[in-house]
Formats: structure tokens, C-alpha cells, sequence
């Protein structure tokens, strides 16, 4: 059985819908983390990822995303961006191989320092063309490190901070939540939201 084959129809479902939302709504970019957000452990951003550490929620999150033609990237501290999208390629049904951004990814000229945006806006430049300037508030990051979603908020992003103990359905909610609830300004600023679905698992505005 794949892990695609592991997750309950219904929460496929949602993903697919929220996916289809996030990109009506402009998202043009969704950036997910490797270890222990897509992967389960923590590979130390080295050495052979094991081929069933791959989370069933994360995989399907992938394949729909895809399927709603809403651009995706993965954005890593992983040393070995080549292995991350070997694996990837491997246990994900895709059609075309996703870009993978890793710790040694260059800092390009324009890019903000810290958290995942040298990833993210080396992804968009490749993604969208080296002209085409980044829309922070058209990214939306889903990361398992609270001070990367942080950082990236700060430059307008959205971020879904994910922890490997919440359960699968507190992430698709978050998931789905994020994708139905509209950013609102107060004083001419985004207003910060946050809201708790466990003790593990919350999403950020």
C-alpha cells in the first residue's frame, strides 16, 4: 500500500478542495518543508532518506496540489536537494518533478535573509521567471519549524506551522480553514490571526 493509499478518501477530498480555494483566492505558490513535515524524522539533512518516513497527508497535500494546478515547491534545510526530490518523485504521483530548494541554495540578489525565504524566492525566480517580481502575500508556507512561519510572516506570507504530533485531521482543518478565511487589514495592516486547533498543530496569518 503507497502512502497516497493510506489516507482516508475524505480528507483527500478536502485537500483537493482547499487546494482549488487557495488558488481562486491568488496563491501562487505553496512551500512545504522536508524533514518532519513532508518526511516523519528528522534525516539530519544528510544520508539515505528512508523510503516509508514520507507522510500520507503530505504526499496526497503534493498530488492535489498538482492537480489543481497550484504551483508547489519544497523549501529545506536538507543538504542534498537531489535525494529530497529523488524520494519525492519516487512515492508522489506527479506529473512533472517539483523544485526542491535546499541549504545550499544561493542567495540571490533581492532575496530577504532568514527563515525559508532564500528558498522560496529562489523557487519563484525559476518557477516564474527571474523578472517576475515575488508576491510575499501570494506564498503560503507550511513548515514544522514555528520560527521559519514567523520569519516568512513578516514579509506578509501565510504559514501553517506544522508539528508531527498533531493528528492528520487537525492539519487538514488548519488546511482547509486557512484556505476558506480571507486576510483583513486593521490600520492599513495585515492584521495578525492565529488560531489553535490542538496544542500541535495552529496556523498564522
Amino acid at each position: 500500500m503507497t502512502p497516497t493509499e493510506l489516507l482516508e478518501e475524505s480528507l483527500r477530498l478536502s485537500l483537493r478542495e482547499s487546494c482549488a480555494k487557495l488558488k481562486r483566492k491568488g496563491i501562487k505558490l505553496l512551500a512545504v518543508d522536508f524533514d518532519l513535515t513532508i518526511c516523519a524524522v528528522h534525516t539530519g539533512g544528510v544520508g539515505r532518506i528512508p523510503k516509508d518516513s514520507l507522510r500520507p497527508v503530505m504526499v496526497a497535500l503534493l498530488e492535489e496540489a498538482e492537480a489543481a494546478n497550484l504551483t508547489t515547491c519544497v523549501a529545506t534545510f536538507h543538504s542534498n536537494a537531489d535525494a529530497v526530490q529523488h524520494i519525492i518523485s519516487q512515492y508522489v504521483k506527479l506529473h512533472e518533478p517539483i523544485v526542491v530548494r535546499g541549504a545550499y541554495t544561493e542567495q540571490l540578489e533581492g532575496s530577504p535573509i532568514g527563515g525559508k525565504s532564500r528558498q522560496i524566492y529562489s523557487a519563484w525566480k525559476h518557477l516564474f521567471g527571474h523578472d517576475d517580481v515575488v508576491k510575499w502575500d501570494r506564498v503560503l508556507l507550511i513548515d514544522d519549524d514555528e520560527k521559519n512561519v514567523k520569519s516568512i510572516r513578516n514579509l506578509g506570507t501565510l504559514g501553517i506551522h506544522f508539528q508531527a504530533m498533531g493528528s492528520t485531521e487537525d492539519f487538514v482543518n488548519a488546511f482547509q480553514s486557512i484556505a476558506t478565511t480571507q486576510k483583513t487589514k486593521s490600520n492599513g495592516k495585515l492584521r495578525t490571526w492565529k488560531e489553535v486547533f490542538s496544542p500541535l498543530c495552529c496556523f498564522m496569518y
